[in-house]
């Protein structure tokens, strides 16, 4: 029912495309919606950024907040759109063929990642777009910690800003993900001849199994690759990690090490990440 729902759904917008006699494709009309929504948010930004004051500074922290709120549902909203109306999914399958697609070989991992880099791209452009609009509302809350003696941190430069927000709204989760998949896969490549021989039932349940040995053991052992993924590097002996091992040994909290996190002064941290001791870090 959902399938056939979808497709009179498709067909609906191809036909009204088509009525109006517009000279795009579905593509076209997917991939530019997400550059559309970069650009205006990037003159949004911009205008905004020129009008920021020490008068309207909370009004325009409110504005900014509600108006990227909105561009970021607005990614994966436009993402569904584009798979369930706009055949995403089929250009996809289409693009890479049967052997990379999975329909040969039960690979997930190439699809994944070009199915879904038109979203990630999307919001990377984001923080082009909003970096001009939250380095003014940076500069104006500086005024404000000066007045009240507050420890103050300059406005990262763009490349800076980039990066911090790379390692840690994207790699953060999507490294992660991409090695659960890519465990899985290998193991669907490496079982395979075997798999073939067997029922249905039983392979889906096998690659159930695979599937979740995958991911447990990228769970267990995900922290050594997030703290590469985050800039990190160990705390450095001082009266402060002295204080913070004693501490732990206090508590028996088994640990890998005691990690120092650069944010370059963006975001206020803390963190323990890991399960077992042995690959479990304490991060400030």
């Amino acid at each position: 029912m959902d399938d056939q729902i979808g497709l009179a759904l498709r067909r609906g917008v191809h036909r009204a495309v088509d009525e109006l006699h517009l000279p795009i494709s579905p593509t076209f009309l997917f991939l530019n919606g997400y550059l559309a929504l970069a650009l205006l948010m990037g003159l949004w930004s911009r205008l905004l950024a020129r009008r920021v004051g020490p008068t309207n500074l909370h009004r325009s922290v409110r504005t900014f907040n509600r108006v990227m709120d909105f561009a970021r549902w607005f990614i994966p909203l436009w993402f569904a759109v584009g798979v369930i109306l706009l055949n995403w999914k089929a250009t996809v399958y289409l693009a890479l063929g049967p052997r990379l697609s999975g329909h040969d070989l039960d690979l997930e991992t190439p699809a994944l990642l070009v199915g879904t880099l038109p979203a990630f791209l999307a919001w990377m452009a984001l923080w082009w777009s909003q970096f001009p609009a939250d380095r003014a509302i940076r500069e104006q809350h500086l005024l404000i910690q000066l007045d009240q003696a507050m420890p103050i941190h300059a406005p990262p430069e763009f490349r800076s800003y980039f990066t911090a927000n790379l390692r840690l709204q994207l790699l953060f989760t999507i490294v992660p993900v991409l090695l659960i998949l890519f465990t899985k896969d290998l193991a669907a490549l490496a079982l395979r001849p075997a798999l073939l021989l067997l029922p249905d039932q039983y392979r889906s349940l096998i690659e159930s199994l695979v599937m979740f040995a995958a991911a447990a053991a990228v769970f267990l052992f995900a922290p050594e690759v997030l703290r590469r993924v985050l800039d990190t590097a160990p705390l450095p002996d001082s009266p402060l990690r002295r204080r913070l091992e004693s501490m732990c040994r206090r508590h028996n909290l088994g640990y890998r090490d005691i990690l120092l996190w650069h944010t370059q002064g963006n975001m206020g941290n803390a963190a323990v990440m890991g399960v077992i001791p042995s690959v479990r870090y304490v991060l400030l």
